[in-house]
């Protein structure tokens, strides 16, 4: 009688419903000799206990803690070697009977139409459908495509006409949907005689990147075109068009086609061409910011033409272009970036704004700069406002009494200081106001922060999950802290270059913990050993941990606790920080069987 390693009472061999918990589960490490345990001292859900003991063969495995925990076990793969080449052979063969009964089918259909045209109706035998059709077994939709990944892009076409089902499979999975996604070489050359390859009317997304196109291009752009008519995104980076004429002459249009990205500094003519293609268009991004004239007033035209279904705009203008703007008035946008070149008053962004009341996300960078008055003023005028992100002017006071009248809506925050001066704002129960009260994600960039002006904005947004302190001075790790205890929420911190005004001689300090947070990166702040581990003892339930360019400060300490307290971690990067061998591996034996992502390097390059 085989007794369960745990709580030594026997194990059951049956899956009945009355001695589910009791049913044994045998490890598949090699670290603690295969031992068995009750699947309910294993914690196990009862789809995941039947996968493992029911006989489905799926090739699932279950580790104890012991071989979690050790890097050196190993799966006894070898005995499962000729399983798994039995089970990838097998899927071969289904698919290839697969594309045989689709091609078969297709034959069929074109025999029949071809028997009506020639032959009066009379069918050939060559033509009959198949005596007894090949049973395709009816297996859920993630089986199904794991078999498409084993197709060629000709074949996942028949496969994709063959029914509804099969086609939304097929443009349900990610991977699947890369196969129809034509990337033209960087570099490539396009003229008259170029003949891309795998363009087919499958495609919903093209990138043109770092190409040249001369020559009757129009022409041969038109005709690759006009074969993608399921075409719905379309990029196009740093391409060189020489010349637009015939484009009045387009005489089809890309009616599915809802995102165009145009990225570059190159001239723009191509805005003309898509202005042509399509008419429907929800999203439409203009990341230049060297457009001559005639290639804004092209920018512009194309959004006129595309302002009743536009619903995401991203655009650089100019006091003229601007102007032009002002003058649309069917514009029912969702999302709007707004960037400036050398605008003369950065206050009328507030008047486009304010005929737009439907924006939800409004982004302005540093080349539409406001005041604090017109930051009242706009948040008065989008009563829909959800997320909103704003540049302050350069050497000027910014007093955030703007924040009582930004609209409860409001759920993201981004405030960003100058970058060669930084904006010092002081936060206090009178200038905030009410606060946003429903806030999630705050972020602050290129802001000293004196005093416990932290903690007041914090105070009045107790719904906080996410907050992000980058480039900010604050007075001492104290106070930061102390504006953390008033999140009880708070899910994710993200601290980079943030630094200290004072040094905090006197300890005992005692900080309440953090149960709630699941993700701390670090970058290049001033933490010595003590800060840091503290900072790390009030967050007990971390699973991602990311150390940037911390250098010194991870230590032998440091990695111990985070070793031992931390048992949920699933992903752990340190980045930038020298360790010694042994700390490698500490790390490794701790924490390497139970992490999904470890990366150590000490190249700086890697940090993301």
């Amino acid at each position: 009688m085989e007794h369960c390693e745990i709580c030594h009472q026997p194990v059951a061999h049956t899956l009945r419903s009355t001695a589910r918990g009791r049913t044994g589960i045998a490890c598949s490490g090699t670290s603690c000799g295969g031992r068995i345990v009750h699947a309910k001292c294993a914690n196990l859900a009862g789809p995941v206990l039947e996968a493992l003991t029911g006989g489905s063969n799926l090739g699932l495995f279950w580790f104890c803690e012991r071989c979690r925990r050790h890097p050196e076990r190993r799966v006894l793969a070898e005995r499962n070697r000729h399983q798994e080449l039995t089970e990838l052979s097998a899927i071969r063969v289904l698919a290839a009977k697969m594309v045989e009964s689709v091609d078969e089918n297709l034959n069929h259909v074109r025999c029949l139409v071809r028997g009506e045209e020639d032959s009066g109706g009379k069918e050939d035998k060559a033509c009959q459908w198949p005596e007894v059709e090949p049973e395709l077994p009816p297996l859920p939709a993630e089986i199904w495509q794991s078999v498409f990944r084993h197709l060629a892009e000709a074949d996942l076409l028949r496969v994709r006409s063959t029914c509804r089902r099969w086609r939304d499979m097929l443009e349900g999975c990610t991977a699947l949907r890369e196969k129809f996604l034509p990337r033209f070489p960087k570099g490539v050359l396009i003229d008259g005689n170029y003949a891309p390859q795998f363009l087919f009317p499958a495609a919903s997304n093209i990138f043109f990147g770092n190409a040249r196109i001369f020559e009757c291009v129009l022409g041969a752009l038109l005709v690759m075109l006009r074969e993608t008519p399921n075409l719905k995104e379309t990029s196009w980076n740093d391409v060189m068009l020489d010349t637009v004429e015939g484009c009045s002459e387009v005489d089809f249009r890309l009616n599915q086609m809802e995102k165009f990205i145009f990225k570059g500094d190159r001239d723009a003519k191509v805005l003309s061409v898509m202005e042509k293609l399509c008419p429907n268009l929800k999203i439409l991004l203009i990341n230049s910011d060297e457009l001559s004239d005639a290639d804004m007033g092209r920018a512009v035209s194309f959004v006129t033409s595309v302002q009743k279904t536009l619903e995401t705009l991203q655009i650089t203008v100019t006091d003229s272009a601007m102007e032009q703007l002002l003058k649309l008035d069917q514009l029912s946008l969702k999302q709007l970036l707004l960037d400036g070149d050398e605008i003369t008053d950065k206050s009328v962004a507030v008047d486009f704004c304010r005929q737009i009341p439907s924006i939800k996300g409004l982004h302005l960078q540093s080349g539409f700069s406001l005041r604090g008055s017109d930051l009242k003023e706009l948040g008065e005028s989008l009563p829909n406002l959800e997320c909103f992100s704003t540049h302050f002017p350069h050497q000027m006071q910014i007093l955030p009494t703007f924040l009582a009248h930004l609209p409860t809506s409001l759920r993201h925050l981004a405030l960003v200081g100058d970058n060669e001066e930084r904006h010092t704002i002081e936060f206090t129960a009178a200038n905030v106001g009410q606060g946003c009260p429903h806030l999630t994600h705050l972020a602050l960039h290129e802001i000293i922060l004196p005093g416990d002006s932290l903690q007041q904005l914090t105070a009045k947004s107790p719904q906080l999950t996410s907050l992000t302190l980058e480039t900010v001075d604050i007075r001492d790790w104290p106070a930061l802290y102390a504006a953390f205890a008033e999140l009880s929420s708070l899910v994710r911190i993200h601290l980079s270059l943030v630094n200290t005004q004072e040094t905090v001689t006197e300890g005992g300090n005692v900080f309440n913990e953090l149960p709630n947070v699941k993700f701390l990166k670090l970058n290049y702040c001033d933490f010595d050993e003590e800060e840091l581990a503290a900072l790390l003892g009030v967050l007990p339930n971390l699973q991602q941990l990311k150390l940037f360019n911390m250098y010194e400060k991870v230590s032998d300490d440091v990695l111990g606790m985070i070793c031992r307290k931390f048992k949920r971690l699933s992903e752990l990067k340190i980045v930038g920080c020298s360790l010694t061998p042994a700390q490698e591996r500490l790390i490794y034996a701790e924490l390497g069987g139970a992490l999904r992502s470890l990366v150590i390097s000490e190249n700086r390059h890697n940090c993301d």
